[in-house]
């Protein structure tokens, strides 16, 4: 079992950050950012699609397997703000 399916196992029998970082002797940031951060967007952004729900926001390449970005040399071209 690696380190991140240790961390959501213990969050699913409602342990604290504190106490899963703790348990698993990590740094309370790994533990957060396994559970909080990066990871849920995709998801979160899909479910609010469906629901017709749109926001704005930043998007990074490599959370988004199977979508098609322009590379970055013609994003700087454009400047921000732009699609």
């Amino acid at each position: 079992m690696n380190i991140k399916e240790a961390i959501m196992r213990l969050k699913k029998k409602n342990k604290t950050i504190r106490d899963i970082d703790q348990s698993l002797v990590l740094p309370k940031s790994t533990v957060w950012n396994a559970i909080k951060k990066k990871n849920h967007t995709a998801l979160l952004v899909h479910r609010l699609l469906q629901q017709q729900i749109y926001f704005v926001g930043t998007l990074r390449g490599n959370r988004m397997s199977g979508c098609q970005f322009e590379d970055e040399k013609s994003l700087a071209k454009k400047g921000r703000g732009i699609c």
